[in-house]
């Protein structure tokens, strides 16, 4: 099972636990994680901004390189939805969907 770098860094930066992890792979271009973070110290709201900027900071759905077809892997969208409703959640469930550029 592959291991994804941004459920690591959310872990960390929200001291969190990351549970029940997933991965598939749809073809040779793309790829995605499924996981649960337990125990946030950190709103929704919070937790989407902070994705939202790691998107931007890592390119922003692009790998970076200035050439087609290099091979990198690049994020095409994060999602995260709470796991239970009420205002004192902080357990959320997050989906990743990776693709490559080939």
């Amino acid at each position: 099972m592959r291991e994804s770098r941004l459920s690591n860094e959310l872990a960390s930066e929200f001291g969190c636990r990351v549970y029940s992890r997933a991965d598939y792979e749809d073809d040779m271009a793309s790829f995605g994680f499924y996981y649960e973070l337990f125990g946030c110290n950190a709103s929704f709201q919070t937790i989407k901004d902070w994705l939202n900027e790691w998107r931007r900071d890592h390119h922003d759905f692009r790998c970076g390189c200035s050439h087609d077809c290099c091979g990198c892997s690049f994020l095409q969208f994060v999602t995260v939805v709470p796991k239970y409703s009420g205002a004192d959640n902080d357990d959320y469930i997050v989906h990743e969907e990776w693709g490559r550029n080939y």
